[in-house]
């Protein structure tokens, strides 16, 4: 049975709906808590897809969170074997890293809470999110929580972007995904990162309840399109599981 390996970065960032949709799929997960002190493996062997999940550790902070260093090398070494990778966040930026793309902060302060994005027409004609584009116009409302932002790494497809960020999302190869917003979070995860990173939100002028106001609305609609958009990728990882089996 093909494996799916997700690497996480923080108690509150967890797969959120991604976890039920990977029950969807007759693949086996394993998930590896690099900041509680667990190994990351060193290579992809034995795995057929990477998840790197988001975090509040920022891409230039491995003195700080020394596993960081670890997971670039086994992102480094997904990409070399053109192992299907799907990083949300955090993972994102270190997909970016990865790749030779440059990670910083973004200029004009951070993007907390329900923002548009708006999906490129390349996206229209991508195995993942063609459905998303067409279903949505090319738009739709989406959570954010991030400081840092990235380049488009050379040779990849940028997805998507929204008022503050350039790029959003992207693709390299035939399988490799970055998205730097939040298709999977559910309305726990989002109480729990705002009393967890309060002064986040007041730095942007928000509130917990007003984060939670919008999510009752908003949710049902990320959530569903987060469904689609995972359940794309998966299939790309049975696919190059099947490959490999030849």
């Amino acid at each position: 049975m093909p494996k799916v390996l997700v690497l996480q970065h923080h108690p509150a960032e967890t797969l959120g709906i991604y976890a039920q949709v990977l029950t969807q799929f007759p693949v086996e997960v394993q998930i590896v808590h690099g900041y509680d002190g667990e190994a990351i493996p060193q290579r992809m062997r034995g795995f057929d897809g990477l998840v790197v999940m988001g975090g509040p550790a920022g891409v230039y902070e491995q003195t700080q969170f020394p596993y960081l260093a670890d997971e670039l090398r086994l992102i480094d070494r997904a990409i070399k074997s053109d192992s299907p990778v799907f990083g949300v966040c955090l993972g994102s930026q270190l997909l970016a890293a990865a790749l030779g793309a440059s990670v910083h902060r973004n200029e004009i302060g951070p993007e907390i809470g329900w923002h548009d994005v708006l999906l490129s027409e390349l996206a229209a004609a991508d195995s993942v999110w063609s459905t998303v584009h067409a279903e949505q116009q090319g738009q739709f409302s989406a959570f954010h929580w991030h400081g840092d932002v990235f380049d488009v790494p050379d040779g990849a497809v940028p997805l998507a972007h929204s008022e503050k960020t350039a790029c959003q999302a992207f693709v390299y190869g035939r399988a490799i995904y970055g998205t730097l917003f939040h298709m999977e979070i559910d309305e726990h995860q989002i109480r729990e990162m705002a009393d967890l990173f309060a002064a986040d939100v007041v730095a942007t002028q928000q509130t917990s309840a007003s984060l939670l106001k919008d999510a009752t609305t908003r949710l049902p609609t990320v959530n569903g399109l987060g469904r689609v958009v995972f359940s794309n990728w998966l299939s790309l990882v049975l696919a190059a599981s099947e490959r490999r089996a030849q």
